[in-house]
């Protein structure tokens, strides 16, 4: 499901900075990071994203590329319900936290 209303990365960061104490910093700066971290049990328990870090380099290496937009029209024409979705926002990321026990 696909909310049919795209949203910018900067509206929503206020609600994941009210929840952590958190800079933004670039994809690539934090796959340097993840990069950095020695493998350890406690590291991988700690940062996750080490298990990940040969997807995330793929990741990185397209960088350039860009996600095609999505298409809604047909669903929205068919759902109700996608016609009259709100946009995702600050609120509902902060409601997601929450209820994520983030």
């Amino acid at each position: 499901m696909m909310n049919p209303t795209s949203v910018t990365w900067e509206s929503i960061l206020p609600a994941i900075h009210r929840r952590f104490a958190a800079r933004v910093i670039s994809f690539t700066e934090w796959v340097d990071k993840v990069k950095a971290i020695r493998l350890t049990d406690e590291a991988i328990s700690e940062a996750p994203a080490v298990k990940l870090l040969d997807f995330l380099q793929g990741l990185e290496s397209l960088k350039d590329w860009e996600q095609p937009p999505w298409e809604t029209k047909r669903a929205q024409k068919a759902s109700k319900a996608m016609r009259e979705i709100p946009p995702f926002n600050a609120d509902l990321m902060a409601l997601y936290l929450q209820q994520w026990n983030f």
